[in-house]
C-alpha cells in the first residue's frame, strides 16, 4: 500500500527527472523543468520532507535554476538540460546532468561543481563549459545520458547510464552501462 502525497511542481513548472539532494541536514529537490518549449534547465527548490516543497509567507517555493542550455553541446537537435544526478565524494558535491536531444546523435552529458557558500545561490555552482562525457566511438558508445551514482562499501563510486552503440538512434536501443568514476583533485573523471 502506499499513500499518495501530490504533485510536486516547483513554482508551478512542469518538470521531470526529479531527484533529492542533501547538504548540511537539509533536503533539496531538483529537476529538470520546462521553462517554455524549447528548454529544459536544472532547477532546485528546498523542501520541507521527501514529499512537500518548502514555502515562504506568500507561498512561493523559491526555486533556483543551476543550468540551463547555453553551449552548442547542450543545444544538438534541442535545447535540454535533464536528468539530474547527484554526486558525492570526500567534502565535494556535483550534479551530471544530461545535454541536447536524446535522438540528436550529440546527447551527452555535463555537470555543476558546488563551490561552497549558500547551496540556493547560483553563483556558488560552476558549470562545465565542455561535455564530460559524450560519443566514444573507440568503444561503440554514443548518446550517453541519463546517469545514476551507486556507492561501494570499498569506497568505488560506479556511475551507470544508458547510451546506444550507434550514432544514429534509431539504428540501436538504448543500452544500459556502468563505468568506474575515478578522482583527481577532488573532481571525477569519465
Amino acid at each position: 500500500d502506499y499513500t499518495f502525497k501530490g504533485i510536486i511542481a516547483p513554482d508551478g513548472l512542469n518538470n521531470i527527472d526529479g531527484t533529492y539532494l542533501q547538504k548540511d541536514g537539509k533536503l533539496y529537490y531538483v529537476c529538470s523543468a520546462y521553462l517554455d518549449v524549447a528548454h529544459q534547465c536544472i532547477i532546485m527548490t528546498e523542501m520541507e520532507n521527501p514529499y512537500t516543497l518548502k514555502t515562504d509567507e506568500n507561498g512561493n517555493h523559491n526555486s533556483v535554476m543551476l543550468s540551463k542550455p547555453e553551449y552548442r553541446w547542450e543545444k544538438k537537435g534541442w535545447s535540454v538540460n535533464e536528468g539530474p544526478a547527484v554526486l558525492y565524494y570526500e567534502d565535494n558535491l556535483f550534479i551530471v546532468y544530461s545535454a541536447s536531444g536524446f535522438s540528436s546523435g550529440g546527447y551527452c552529458m555535463g555537470m555543476l561543481t558546488f563551490k561552497g557558500g549558500d547551496i540556493m545561490d547560483e553563483d556558488n555552482w560552476e558549470k562545465s563549459r565542455r561535455k564530460v562525457l559524450g560519443n566514444e566511438p573507440l568503444k561503440n558508445i554514443y548518446n550517453a545520458g541519463h546517469c545514476s551514482f551507486l556507492y561501494r562499501d570499498n569506497g568505488e563510486i560506479i556511475m551507470v547510464y544508458h547510451a546506444t552503440t550507434t550514432r544514429d538512434f534509431n539504428k540501436s536501443p538504448r543500452l544500459t552501462f556502468i563505468k568506474p568514476i575515478d578522482f583527481k583533485n577532488g573532481k571525477p573523471i569519465f
